[in-house]
């Protein structure tokens, strides 16, 4: 009970940092659904460097209205990022010493450029020939015409399984400096580590071997950066798990 009466005033602390994110989750993306045509336009940008002609189709009376509603989720997630760092920053810096304050800082701080690099990356690297190469199809009698929550479900997923990605060597590193691993581990688990990457680009991607090679290989190479940056980082003395 002690113990419980310890812990409160930190719940009530952390309640109220999480209160602050959702409603900062809230209003952003409230902005982005009432800038929801102007971000859907801009949007369409790979679609239409794919395909010059081409038309997103709604099939429902909602769907428009569902695409909306995600864009305002994802983009709302993405423009709320900084600031629910910033939170998290505030929250666990009264129990961090000195020295680690500065190393926790960076890695935070870290967070947004490396998710800002990993959806520029799916923008301009991988999106352009995923869409050419599907599009690049057509048939007599047939037209191409992609569903609207289709395109947004691909640019949601790549996108957002992207930017995750990239922070993939930054969590490695910061698992490594608190010794909760040892890079001498994750090498021995590289065959399944790959294994894993490619069932991860199957599920993310469109089924198609160009689509999951192109997830895969730079997820893999970022496993790859992982394990350079964790060696440099990888404190004497860990304990090595098992």
């Amino acid at each position: 009970m002690d113990v419980l009466k310890g812990w409160l005033p930190h719940l009530d602390v952390l309640r109220w940092h999480l209160v602050r994110m959702l409603a900062a989750w809230l209003v952003a993306g409230v902005l982005v659904f009432w800038q929801g045509d102007t971000v859907l336009q801009a949007l369409r940008g790979p679609l239409l460097a794919a395909a010059p002609q081409a038309l997103l189709l709604t099939t429902g009376v909602t769907e428009l209205f569902g695409a909306y509603l995600r864009l305002a989720v994802w983009g709302g997630a993405l423009l709320a990022l900084p600031y629910w760092l910033w939170e998290v920053w505030r929250f666990i810096r009264p129990a961090l010493y000195v020295h680690e304050r500065k190393v926790v800082a960076a890695m935070l701080w870290a967070v947004p450029l490396l998710t800002l690099a990993g959806v520029l990356f799916g923008w301009f690297v991988m999106l352009p020939p995923i869409l050419g190469f599907f599009l690049g199809f057509d048939a007599d009698g047939v037209a191409s015409l992609p569903r609207l929550a289709d395109y947004i479900a691909l640019l949601c997923s790549l996108l957002g399984l992207m930017g995750l990605a990239f922070n993939l060597p930054l969590a490695l590193v910061g698992l490594v400096r608190m010794g909760l691993v040892r890079v001498e581990t994750l090498q021995k688990q590289r065959r399944m580590v790959i294994v894993g990457v490619f069932i991860v680009a199957a599920m993310a991607t469109p089924p198609d071997p160009l689509s999951q090679m192109m997830l895969a290989i730079p997820l893999w190479l970022l496993f790859e950066v992982a394990l350079l940056f964790g060696k440099a980082h990888d404190p004497k003395g860990a304990p090595t798990a098992e």
